[in-house]
């Protein structure tokens, strides 16, 4: 992972959305990161203390954490012709037991079109494991924890917008879409 502090803000890459995104910490400002021993990270904060983060703890003081991203509108290259958005695909690994909740907002997010939830089970836990090796089995990524869910969202629109909100840990490695192109303009002019 990539981490990057601004003045207020940590931002930390996410490989599978192949994105920056901001990483809010309400307990204190971030000024210094750095890897440290067994996947440890730590911060040094604004505070004078260095807080230490662990890649194997799902959980804030005990508590479940929640993640909440929402993506920009997206408008696929027919313009103005609505789109019959069919199915969304989601592809994981998951690192603990919960839950993600996907919201579908058409009309660049002001009009609500589906939700669906799928349960994330602990029972396929794997992935990277830390080392690296061509070709040598059960060393590198672990594919048997792989998961691949598919839900339907069946509406026309021409802009589709995303809310994924995650109770469960898990590496997301992708998500796509599934549709066609209606070829009936949705704005009529004169």
């Amino acid at each position: 992972m990539y981490f990057l502090v601004t003045t207020g803000y940590l931002f930390v890459w996410h490989v599978g959305s192949k994105s920056w995104n901001v990483w809010p910490i309400k307990a204190f400002t971030p000024r210094v990161i750095w890897m440290g021993d067994s996947d440890n990270l730590y911060i040094g904060a604004e505070d004078g203390h260095v807080y230490k983060f662990n890649a194997g703890v799902y959980t804030d003081a005990g508590e479940a954490y929640v993640c909440d991203i929402a993506t920009k509108a997206f408008r696929p290259k027919s313009g103005s012709v609505d789109k019959l958005f069919k199915w969304f695909y989601i592809d994981y690994t998951p690192l603990g037991e919960g839950g993600i909740t996907v919201n579908y907002r058409s009309d660049y997010g002001q009009s609500a079109e589906h939700s669906s939830f799928i349960g994330v089970s602990a029972s396929n836990i794997t992935g990277w494991d830390g080392s690296f090796a061509w070709d040598t089995s059960g060393i590198g990524w672990d594919m048997t924890g792989y998961e691949t869910k598919r839900q339907r969202m069946n509406f026309r629109a021409s802009n589709i917008q995303f809310q994924v909100i995650s109770s469960a840990p898990l590496r997301l490695i992708s998500w796509g879409l599934s549709g066609s192109i209606l070829g009936r303009s949705k704005r009529k002019w004169s």
